[in-house]
């Protein structure tokens, strides 16, 4: 049964076209989220990370996402902070004969725009960041042709297998360029306020990918907005981070919203809402619940349980991790003993 479906669903790319996968913790794998993240983890700092991700339903799957990234923040004079990462997304469907693997670079920058701005009832805000990102690659589809059992003389519209009627079933594999971009406005009122815009547009070019069809992987824009605060007053209390997300792909729509509750200790938890539809109807509705642990931020930890409550009925499990290299450009009050120390002239 399972490789019935996995056939119907490479024979009909409308079936394929529903969504990219989108993490419980979108805001936590930062690159994945916006490719204007890349200095999310810290200027001058390396960070790496592995996540994965399972969804099971009740008559096909499991469908299996994972996501390896590398990124580094360059420290500069200037208010100019270029970055870099290495991304390599990997998605397989049913019982793994179909795999799309994406395998991006991430280039990207932040500019300081303005400080210490006043504004209304002489409130300031400390800052206000515009960063860019892009981020190109290759995208690679591949298939297990001997995992199926389909005679050859099948009508097509249920499925063929090799045969010289159709010539894309002797492909193994396919490879094709992809693009995605993204753009961020960090506004820091204060060390304990902070409003983050963000937007960002995958699959730019439509790459076209497929066996049986030729078809393309739709256009996803997705708009971001953040919310990360705490009381000045009660400073005991937990930050009260607030993510929200709104996709758009083809004829697939999306919105999320998660609350964080950080605490003091390194420990996190939280809850989200996610809901979907697919040609305006089909609404889907998932809560995920969501924990995480961060030590001395190094590593960070992270796992989520998504059960879906309304719709396709499948539950979905994470676990991730991201390490973070110290950054001992923070010892220094002034940056000149750095740059001594470090005799690193004008290199910058």
């Amino acid at each position: 049964m399972r490789k019935i479906i996995i056939f119907l669903m490479i024979s009909f790319p409308f079936l394929l076209k529903a969504q990219d996968p989108v993490y419980s913790q979108f805001h936590i794998n930062q690159l994945e989220y916006n490719p204007a993240n890349g200095g999310a983890y810290g200027v001058g700092k390396f960070a790496f990370g592995v996540i994965g991700k399972t969804s099971f339903y009740p008559i096909r799957g499991p469908f299996k996402y994972g996501n390896i990234f590398l990124n580094h923040s360059f420290f500069t004079k200037h208010n100019f902070k270029p970055d870099i990462g290495f991304i390599i997304d990997n998605e397989t469907q049913g019982d793994g004969f179909l795999s799309l693997t994406k395998t991006s670079i991430n280039l990207g920058f932040s500019l300081k725009l303005f400080e210490k701005i006043k504004f209304i009832r002489k409130k300031k805000i400390d800052k206000i960041d515009l960063s860019i990102g892009f981020k190109p690659g290759v995208v690679t589809q591949s298939i297990d042709w001997n995992e199926f059992t389909f005679s050859d003389q099948l009508n097509p519209i249920f499925g063929i297998t090799r045969n010289s009627i159709n010539q894309n079933a002797f492909i193994d594999y396919s490879n094709t360029f992809n693009l995605g971009l993204g753009s961020k406005l960090d506004i820091k009122f204060n060390e304990y306020n902070e409003l983050i815009l963000g937007f960002a547009c995958f699959n730019a070019f439509e790459p076209e990918i497929g066996f049986l069809n030729s078809y393309s992987l739709p256009r996803r824009y997705s708009y971001q907005l953040s919310f990360l605060g705490k009381s000045k007053k009660y400073k005991n209390l937990p930050w009260f981070n607030n993510y929200l997300r709104l996709d758009f792909q083809n004829q697939f729509r999306l919105w999320a919203y998660n609350l964080e509750l950080v605490f003091e200790q390194g420990f996190s938890i939280g809850a989200g809402y996610k809901s979907s539809s697919l040609f305006d109807k089909n609404n889907n509705i998932s809560l995920p619940l969501m924990i995480a642990y961060n030590y001395d931020d190094i590593v960070k930890i992270y796992s989520s349980w998504e059960p879906n409550i309304i719709g396709y009925n499948y539950n979905t499990f994470e676990l991730g991790i991201i390490v973070i290299s110290t950054n001992e450009i923070k010892q220094f009050s002034d940056f000149k003993d750095f740059f001594i120390k470090h005799n690193c002239g004008n290199r910058f």
